[in-house]
């Protein structure tokens, strides 16, 4: 799990994962800064997830 204390940074990141991966995810705030995770991830663990990015289909 990757910490960040850029949102751009978490953002970019969330973004190429869910069109890597074909799936929604999070950026969640942990205790040293935000990390990405898949949004399935995010929510059955109770994460405060701060914004959710979905694939956008036909992008890549």
């Amino acid at each position: 799990m990757t910490i960040f204390t850029d949102s751009a940074t978490a953002v970019d990141e969330a973004v190429w994962l869910a069109e890597q991966e074909g799936r929604p995810q999070a950026i969640v705030r942990c205790e040293e800064g935000l990390t990405v995770l898949s949004y399935s991830d995010a929510w059955f663990e109770r994460r405060d997830i701060l914004e959710a990015i979905s694939p956008v289909e036909g992008a890549a």
